[in-house]
């Protein structure tokens, strides 16, 4: 009789982020990447089931295995949840098992044990009495010290700090999983920063190349839509098919990842390539950090100017992968097995992009790209594009210039709104499909792009501009009248820069006003004007 184990690992971004040393978060997302390569490996060695289990999913921190027999499906998840624990203490895991005659019962039965099991307590030992030293870093308690590569010192270290580091050490033989995924083929001279500071570099390492006097950078976070819905319609198409379940799922598992993957590729080949910095030993820079990249899950740490483009281009990549990639999947399964998999025709991503200085908290900026990600998820689905049903693809985005990082909801109250209006217009649609028949409208970041290159243009006065997003927190009133005083003086001096100006802003914001035309005509009204000053602010390198 079959039996479904079906583990995920949770919070992995957390996991990954929570020190501030890039150095660390490399070590803690090589660890992820290794938890369905190696570790599960090693673990099936010993229990010797290698010829004993199948996997319907196996990637990104998560795997569904089938076994034959309940002491087969018990002992791995015994050990496994041990080695676990052990490898990599504090990282937040769900678990389901259970026997079925019928093996989609038994994967259902599972799943709705994983997420009754989300309330599991994670306790990292050694627990920290009064008196025990922690480390400075994490607040963690101690339990090595180790040379520091910035002073001469010794450098307290916890559990988990270590464990990550040791990892790195013995990664160095084989080469770094995330890497060898982003890999060019012609290209073996650019490598991948470990460091965000020179001084914290060892051996042949490069720290992260940021523009000169501007230490921004982007936190990305990438995550599909409707991958839920998506398996949900295939788990009711093979009813009548079962023993197909363990393949159909893990080719379209595999097909979704090879999907995430390439549109990274062709993003860092298309954006981030023509941007590496020459170093020493003639190696070249790559200006970004993959963190997470598995399943349709996309995490990078990427230079400040290159963000939004990097974003913009792995979202229409994806769209376009996915779309050829499940037509060529949904073409096999009718051809050889007669099967009609309930496949969409493509599909799409939203992101959030959190922009800091190299300096300020990882952890939290995180959470705020995750926000953002949420924010536009919510937007994007508010209502389903009329054709085909598809969510367009968007990003949103904040630039952090307080010391308190937050949920971008409170953001939004806090910076972002007045009683009248919310000065941003997140999220902005990317990819192919038009959001024009949404309800909410979202408008397009090509759009927001142009306003953002006018803002740049000598012959717009971007001082004034800055003075009329001040008013507009202040006074919408005031605001109007200084609109006014300004295009009639453009008008007077640059009449063919404000017509281009004044269409960006006319397919940016669907305005009733024609006296306030950088104001849409919701409630509350939106401008884009705070995200172009912010774009423009994150791309400047003086």
């Amino acid at each position: 009789m079959p039996v479904i184990y079906s583990f995920e690992a949770k919070s992995i971004q957390s996991y990954i982020l929570e020190s501030s040393k890039l150095r660390d978060m490399v070590g803690a997302s090589e660890q992820i990447e290794d938890i369905t390569a190696g570790l599960l490996d090693q673990v099936l060695n010993a229990l010797n089931l290698q010829n004993e289990i199948q996997f319907s999913r196996k990637a990104g921190g998560a795997f569904i295995a089938i076994l034959n027999n309940l002491k087969q499906a018990q002992d791995l998840r015994d050990l496994w949840t041990f080695t676990i624990r052990y490898s990599l203490p504090g990282l937040e895991f769900v678990q389901g098992l259970h026997e079925d005659k019928n093996i989609l019962e038994a994967e259902k039965t599972a799943s709705d044990q994983k997420r009754a099991d989300r309330n599991r307590l994670f306790p990292v030992f050694p627990i920290a009495g009064p008196l025990v030293a922690r480390s400075p870093r994490t607040g963690e308690p101690a339990i090595t010290e180790q040379r520091s590569q910035r002073s001469e010192g010794l450098e307290r270290l916890d559990k988990r700090t270590k464990l990550k580091r040791d990892f790195m050490k013995r990664a160095k033989n084989t080469g770094l999983a995330l890497e060898n995924k982003l890999k060019l083929a012609g290209y073996d001279d650019i490598i991948w920063p470990k460091n965000l500071e020179q001084e914290d570099n060892q051996d042949n390492e490069q720290h992260f190349p940021l523009l000169d006097h501007n230490r921004y950078i982007g936190i990305i976070h990438a995550d599909g839509n409707g991958l839920g819905e998506l398996l949900m319609r295939v788990r009711e198409g093979i009813q009548k098919s079962p023993k197909y379940y363990a393949e159909v799922f893990r080719t379209l598992s595999e097909t979704i990842e090879k999907a995430t993957v390439e549109a990274a590729k062709q993003a860092v080949k298309q954006i981030l390539l023509p941007n590496v910095v020459e170093s020493k030993n003639a190696l070249h820079v790559m200006p970004a950090r993959p963190l997470v990249l598995g399943g349709d899950d996309l995490t990078m740490i990427v230079r400040g100017d290159l963000a939004i483009p990097f974003t913009a281009k792995f979202l229409q990549a994806f769209e376009e992968q996915s779309e050829m990639l499940l037509t060529k999947l949904k073409k096999k399964y009718k051809q050889e097995h007669k099967i009609d998999l309930d496949l969409p025709t493509g599909l799409t991503a939203c992101a959030g992009i959190a922009f800091i200085k190299a300096s300020q908290p990882f952890y939290m900026a995180y959470h705020l790209a995750e926000s953002l990600c949420k924010n536009a998820k919510t937007r994007s689905k508010a209502d389903k594009v009329c054709t085909k049903g598809r969510i367009p693809s968007s990003l949103a985005f904040h630039r952090i210039t307080s010391s308190m990082i937050d949920d971008y909801q409170d953001i939004c109250d806090r910076e972002l709104k007045t009683s009248a209006q919310l000065l941003t217009m997140n999220p902005y649609a990317v990819g192919k499909i038009d959001p024009a028949n949404i309800p909410c409208y979202i408008p397009k970041l090509a759009d927001l792009e142009k306003l953002q290159g006018l803002l740049t243009d000598e012959k717009i006065s971007y001082g004034a501009v800055r003075e009329l997003l001040s008013l507009l927190y202040i006074n919408r009133e005031s605001a109007e009248r200084a609109y006014k005083r300004w295009r009639e003086n453009m008008q007077e001096t640059q009449p063919e820069v404000l017509k281009d100006f004044e269409s960006v802003l006319q397919n940016l914001v669907d305005t009733a006003n024609p006296n306030l035309q950088i104001l849409s005509a919701e409630e509350p009204a939106r401008t884009p004007l705070a995200d172009a000053i912010a774009w423009k602010g994150i791309c400047r390198n003086v």
